[in-house]
């Protein structure tokens, strides 16, 4: 265990910092801990979790009679101090450390098509580019060049409707799961089908993309991802059946909203893979359901 009272370290977002407060004589046993942690701390974020990824601290674990606690930062500063005062009956002592905490500084840029007409569907992309919307990021610093950049995205608001009725929606979403992409740049295309015994069909997409971070190396315990950028991007279509054909309303487009720093975590309700919709074939006639599953207890198919 070392002993960093009175000292400074650094460290970059998304190490876990484990802590421990202790008197010099390690037989007297404190009868309160409490701990003063500035900035955006965590505790857990399961990239992985079918919802509520994010756990933060409690006050409670903040004052415990526990000597020890582990968190990590999500955004950095230099200089930030870390006390925690030990009460032993009507006495308090405070020890106090310092952190320097790296964060790596990224640059998005976008890219945008527009809607298109294809074939049975109403896309989003694909007229001018292959791609509805493109995000893609700068090389990092160089010491942040080992470490892991991904993409996550989370659908805010998805909802497709035929002749003024809602078929399907989404809300609070995690898009295509974790990660969404690994590589430099994601691109989403997103659409909806096109039924030719509609008159309307509308679509509807809000969405905020995510830049991610986590610290690599064979020293580094149990790194966690934390957020770096956030795009909120959207895209509305709308086409009309007229005269045996689908064609697309003036008024479909996407666009990007905002592009900012991001320090608080993504947070989902549901998988976007969760929730499908079914088009059962029978003669000419296709009859629309809805199914929510697992996938782990068994498959949904196209019929």
């Amino acid at each position: 265990m070392n002993d960093i009272t009175d000292k400074s370290k650094t460290v970059k977002v998304g190490s876990q910092v484990p802590l421990s407060a202790q008197f010099k004589n390690i037989n007297i046993v404190a009868d309160e801990y409490s701990w003063t942690i500035p900035g955006t701390i965590f505790k857990e974020f399961n990239e992985n979790a079918d919802k509520n990824p994010l756990v933060l601290i409690s006050p409670l674990e903040l004052t415990s009679i526990k000597s020890n606690i582990f968190f990590y930062w999500s955004d950095g500063k230099n200089n930030r101090e870390v006390k925690c005062t030990l009460k032993l009956r009507e006495q308090q002592f405070t020890g106090k450390t310092s952190f320097t905490i790296l964060r790596p500084t990224m640059q998005v840029s976008t890219d945008i098509d527009e809607y298109r007409i294809d074939g049975d569907k109403l896309q989003f992309g694909g007229l001018f580019k292959t791609y509805g919307i493109k995000f893609s990021r700068n090389i990092p610093d160089p010491q942040f060049l080992n470490d892991s950049f991904c993409w996550l995205q989370i659908i805010k608001f998805g909802k497709i409707t035929y002749n003024g009725e809602t078929y399907d929606e989404n809300k609070n979403a995690l898009d295509d799961g974790f990660p969404y992409s690994s590589t430099d740049m994601a691109v989403d295309t997103p659409s909806c089908p096109l039924r030719n015994y509609d008159i309307e069909a509308t679509h509807e997409f809000h969405a905020e993309m995510y830049l991610m971070y986590k610290l690599s190396g064979t020293e580094v315990i149990s790194p966690s991802w934390v957020p770096i950028k956030k795009i909120q991007w959207s895209c509305h279509g709308a086409a009309n059946f007229v005269t045996n054909e689908w064609l697309l309303s003036m008024n479909s487009r996407g666009s990007v909203e905002n592009i900012i720093d991001a320090v608080i975590h993504p947070n989902w309700k549901k998988n976007s893979n969760e929730s499908l919709i079914i088009y059962l074939l029978l003669g000419e006639y296709i009859i629309c359901g809805f199914t929510n599953y697992r996938k782990d207890i068994f498959n949904a198919t196209y019929i």
